[in-house]
């Protein structure tokens, strides 16, 4: 964990862990139950996997409040990943009484919403993980964007993807 005066936090005998539904940075401590740490002494993040990690950090111009994965960080381009975690109640129907649409139990859904951060001129945008948002919302460096594209075309659209993509277009 990093604080707000850039002090990195690294005790080994502290659990971290990242809450969808609050937002909040979860610290467990000697099997203890795990508490919120406030989010204004948190700048950024990491959780570690066996394998890899993920990468939270605040970005003030988007929303200070909340803590975005970062995908890609730059010179020129930035992008990031918000996830929220919505309620969404059982809407079973019957129309026919043979047949039912919808679910019959209350669950949380994941909803994820990318952005990406001009940061030469700080600003953002949100988008789509497809071609035609990241074509729209790198306009500006539209014959690049289609040269990696051209490429890369048997390369699937993901995170990574964009990741790579973003590295060469802030070469």
């Amino acid at each position: 964990m990093v604080n707000q005066l850039d002090s990195v936090i690294n005790k080994p005998d502290y659990e971290y862990n990242y809450d969808k539904k609050s937002g909040n940075l979860l610290l467990k401590r000697n099997n203890q139950d795990p508490i919120a740490v406030n989010k204004d002494q948190v700048h950024m993040f990491c959780l570690k996997l066996d394998k890899g990690g993920y990468i939270f950090m605040k970005v003030p111009l988007i929303n200070a409040n909340e803590f975005f994965q970062v995908i890609a960080k730059g010179s020129k381009y930035s992008a990031y990943k918000l996830y929220k975690n919505i309620f969404v109640r059982a809407n079973q129907q019957s129309s026919t009484g043979y047949t039912q649409d919808g679910k019959n139990y209350d669950e949380f859904k994941d909803v994820e919403t990318y952005y990406m951060m001009d940061e030469t001129k700080q600003e953002w945008s949100a988008f789509e993980l497809t071609k035609r948002s990241i074509r729209k919302t790198l306009n500006a460096q539209s014959p690049a964007v289609e040269q990696y594209f051209k490429d890369h075309r048997t390369n699937e659209l993901t995170e990574s993807y964009l990741a790579e993509m973003l590295g060469k277009l802030n070469n």
